[in-house]
This record gives C-alpha cells, structure tokens and sequence, in this order.
C-alpha cells in the first residue's frame, strides 16, 4: 500500500506542480498592428496638365509659327490673314495656302481664299480652337471641320519662330 500512496502522492506532485506552472506561463502576445511610416513623397496620381488660354482675336496670335512634326509653318497676320507653308522663306509670297481667319468668341474660323499644290476645301470653314500655353507655344484644335488636309495641315501644335 505504501507503494500505492506513492504513487499517488507523485501523481498529485505533479498534478499541483503541473497546475501551478500553468498558471505562470504568459499568455501569448497579440500582435498589435505597428503604424506604418509615411512615405516622403507620396506617389503621383496623375501627370499634371499644362494651363492654357483661348485666343479669342487675331491679335493673340500674330506672328510666325512652327510645327516640327510636319515641318510647317503658319504665319498669322493683323488683316485677318494666314499663310501656310514648308519652308519659312515662302510663307510671304508663295504659300501653298491663304485663308482668311476670324473669330467669334473662343472659337478660329478659318476659310480657304486660295492654295496651290494641295486639295482645296472651297467655301465651308473650319472651326478651330487655338490655345495659348505659358511656355510661348500655341495649339490648335480642330473643332468642327470637313476638310480633313486642311485640318491635319492644321490642328498642331507650334512653337514661335523668333
């Protein structure tokens, strides 16, 4: 009987130690969500655009004009007129195109008077928007036109010619 109670007694030993250990051991760490740093620059969203104006009379357009992606220039004069070219030394007296240019509020009308060398687009003008960018550059924009070699001899952007 001895040997029973001492087998018990080690049995409630390791019952009570077993117990009293348990109820030591930490309970297990929550992960606490960490803060994440901010970045220095926040990403971009998107590509910024470049503030423009509208001509809105001849005056605001005045000059000389080059397109470097079809080598043409446009030379805008204060009667009202517009010559198109692609070389500058034959804008003034032998243009492959005349038109007569005006406009009513933010929009360009422009009107074939004469071409040589290129399909003509008669009486109908076209309609255009000319936009005036704070780096000196202009764009037109086709607005309403049925001449398509008009408008793609036209509707570009351009860079002054100093």
């Amino acid at each position: 009987m001895t040997a029973k109670l001492c087998t018990i007694g080690v049995l409630v030993f390791a019952l009570v130690f077993f117990v009293a250990c348990a109820s030591e051991i930490p309970e297990p760490a929550t992960a606490t969500p960490t803060a994440i740093p901010p970045t220095l620059t926040a990403p971009p969203t998107s590509a910024p655009t470049q503030a423009f104006t509208l001509a809105t009379s001849i005056e605001d357009i005045i000059g000389t004009w080059h397109s470097s992606r079809k080598n043409l220039y446009l030379r805008f004069y204060g009667n009202g007129t517009l010559h198109q070219s692609h070389s500058l030394d034959s804008l003034d007296y032998q243009p492959y195109a005349i038109s007569e240019i005006w406009f009513e509020g933010t929009q360009m009308y422009l009107k074939e008077k004469a071409v040589s060398g290129v399909p003509s687009c008669g009486d109908t003008p076209g309609i255009y928007e000319v936009r005036l960018f704070p780096d000196g550059k202009t764009q037109i924009v086709r607005i309403e036109e049925k001449c398509s070699p008009r408008a793609g001899d036209t509707a570009l952007q351009y860079d002054p010619v100093r």
